[in-house]
């Protein structure tokens, strides 16, 4: 009769358990690698209250003019649509009440704002009124922010918040935007006055993929009176 193999003992089957060779970690997919190096580059907790405590500070001190008494000043772009590096400038808005907005009306408050701000100790702060978008440019010496205050230009910040939802409902949507717009910049191919299309335009068509292919909804549209969702988009270029 065929005889039976016994079974192997406990210390066996331990000491052929220990003998096997550990297996080798699994490579770190791409995703995690691109999530890590632009983790280290982005706008952290600390920097996003840096920009709100400046953006307190400039409204402050912009009310204290008569001619801007009841100002109200607004962070957009890349400061605060979830892009934003930690070299990137800070984008203003400033709305005053009674005001309708127009270009001659831009013009003047961009050089009374330029005023307010030299005299605030605000350094380098040049106005441009004769931009397509009145602009002062100027540095703020304490935190060595590149700072762009622009007029009634409320659509740039409700777009800035749409970004910002957007990113907010799928990371790897935020994780790809950042890539293009790292590739974009290193590639030099980016920026209206190159002829290239501007950031905002490629992380549109960034959000507009991600839609195609089902990982975004639309929120281009009211959808409550919350200051925190999108309203409807207006000019993009």
């Amino acid at each position: 009769a065929a005889t039976q193999h016994e079974p192997q003992s406990q210390s066996q089957s331990q000491s052929q358990s220990h003998s096997e060779p550990e297996p080798e970690p699994e490579p770190q997919p791409e995703s995690a690698v691109l999530a890590a190096y632009f983790q280290a580059r982005t706008l952290d907790v600390v920097e996003l209250e840096k920009r709100e405590a400046l953006r307190q500070h400039l409204e402050t001190v912009l009310r204290s003019n008569s001619s801007l008494q009841g100002a109200s000043l607004s962070i957009f772009g890349s400061s605060t649509n979830s892009l934003g590096t930690r070299d990137c400038d800070i984008d203003l808005c400033l709305d005053v009440p009674g005001r309708g907005g127009s270009k001659q009306q831009q013009r003047q408050l961009c050089v009374t704002a330029q005023g307010v701000l030299h005299a605030a100790g605000y350094t380098s702060a040049t106005a441009v009124p004769a931009a397509r978008v009145p602009i002062v440019k100027f540095n703020d010496p304490r935190t060595d922010l590149r700072c762009d205050l622009c007029f009634f230009n409320t659509p740039a910040v409700y777009n800035s918040r749409m970004l910002r939802q957007y990113m907010r409902i799928d990371p790897r949507v935020r994780l790809l935007a950042l890539a293009v717009k790292h590739w974009a910049k290193t590639r030099v191919v980016v920026g209206t006055r190159n002829g290239f299309l501007s950031s905002y335009a490629l992380v549109l068509l960034v959000v507009f993929f991600a839609q195609q292919h089902g990982l975004l909804p639309s929120l281009s549209h009211d959808q409550s009176s919350s200051s925190d969702t999108p309203r409807a988009v207006a000019a993009w270029h």
